[in-house]
């Protein structure tokens, strides 16, 4: 998924409306799917520590392993998705590596 908030930029810059609009549309479709990977309330209750698993993403939807690099890939990922495709810039400033 962060891959492909880079190639809708890459997609955008060079002008490619029929890949910006196609890695758009599947970029929607897999930030849905991560949503379905977060532990929320209810899901966390299950585990060891509810408190320290809840709003991270676990691996799969079948595998509940929760690790500190799937959450991070799935921030990022939201995060690209939030600048590419709905042109929300970063809230932290000095992060502007593409332009």
């Amino acid at each position: 998924m962060e891959g492909l908030g880079d190639a809708i930029h890459v997609a955008r810059l060079i002008g490619d409306e029929r890949r910006l609009k196609l890695y758009q549309e599947r970029a929607k479709m897999g930030y849905r799917w991560l949503f379905l990977l977060q532990y929320g309330e209810s899901d966390a209750a299950a585990l060891k520590r509810p408190d320290m698993a809840q709003g991270g993403f676990r691996k799969t939807l079948t595998d509940s392993q929760l690790r500190i690099d799937n959450t991070q890939h799935t921030i990022s990922s939201f995060a690209k998705g939030l600048r590419f495709i709905y042109q929300i810039p970063p809230a932290v400033q000095g992060i502007n590596r593409l332009q």
